[in-house]
């Protein structure tokens, strides 16, 4: 029971009795309002299962070796390639790739993949390759291949000349499904916090994401993502099909419990992530290590 006393006389006497019985008071029915909205959240969140996170099937070691190279060689962020095989060993689907040295090797690379490809720059000084001038999309002959490993190439360099260029990643070029954001940052408090959202625009303008303190259990991930105001796109609209909402929630999880077994990870994120009916994949894949945290507590096991 909550009750609103609304007046000019009277007030503090009438609260300070409702006080004494134990009975909250508020002056103005959207305080009221507010309070009851919390109590009801408040149960519900009690009242959830208790669900113990999935621990699934992961290559630990791989990623302890190539986080070993990457911190020996004095950086801190990873390489999209070296960031691909991290998530890649905690089974999260990637797009196929591989990685070319020389426009000839390129068309090689392209052949065997198969039209269209995209081309990304590699080098461990670059972070958004794009701002650079990095990436070429949707290159659909051998033609436009050789043509634009030697552009991205070139323009790297003329935009910054001492960063170290390590080849160019020839990925498959993928259109349909709906682009997704996963994410990671280290909050100083609560250690490791997962976020979900649409990616693109819907990130990046309306700020549409949603946030769990890791570890994130089969309840938390659907959560994240029913929540965000986007939903509605990822079940599908007008007629198309809506996304594998499973398959989203296995992902988070299994980012989960990559950031929660490697404590050297402070930031990622899989930008795209592109979800299909059945299924999904990452098209794009950053992660930044640091100082192992230990400001916060995990649960056991974890």
């Amino acid at each position: 029971m909550l009750a609103v006393l609304m007046g000019r006389e009277g007030l503090p006497e009438g609260r300070a009795q409702l006080k004494e019985a134990g009975i909250p008071a508020y002056i103005f029915p959207e305080s009221a309002a507010r309070a009851l909205a919390a109590l009801h959240w408040h149960r519900k969140w009690t009242e959830r299962p208790v669900e113990d996170p999935e621990n699934f099937s992961v290559d630990r070691r791989e990623v302890e070796l190539i986080l070993d190279r990457v911190q020996a060689a004095g950086r801190t962020q990873l390489t999209e390639v070296e960031a691909l095989k991290v998530f890649k060993a905690y089974g999260v689907p990637t797009i196929p790739y591989r990685v070319a040295h020389s426009q000839e090797e390129a068309i090689e690379v392209a052949a065997e993949l198969g039209y269209p490809v995209v081309l990304k720059i590699i080098s461990p000084d670059i972070v958004h390759k794009t701002d650079t001038g990095g990436v070429r999309v949707d290159l659909r002959s051998l033609e436009e291949v050789f043509e634009a490993y030697r552009s991205i190439v070139d323009t790297v360099r003329e935009l910054h000349p001492h960063v170290r260029v390590e080849g160019v990643l020839v990925e498959s070029f993928l259109k349909g499904g709906r682009e997704a954001i996963i994410g990671m940052s280290t909050d100083p408090r609560f250690g490791p916090v997962l976020m979900f959202g649409l990616g693109g625009v819907y990130v990046e303008a309306l700020k549409d994401v949603a946030f769990r303190v890791q570890p994130v259990t089969k309840a938390d991930a659907d959560e994240m993502i029913r929540s965000i105001r986007g939903f509605p796109l990822l079940e599908g609209v007008r007629g198309e099909a809506g996304s594998d909402l499973d398959a989203l929630a296995e992902v988070i999880q299994r980012v989960s419990q990559l950031v929660g077994d490697h404590d050297r990870i402070v930031e990622l994120d899989l930008n795209p992530f592109l979800s299909f009916p059945e299924g999904g994949m990452a098209l794009d894949a950053r992660v930044t290590i640091g100082e192992e945290k230990s400001v916060y507590q995990r649960p056991e096991g974890r």
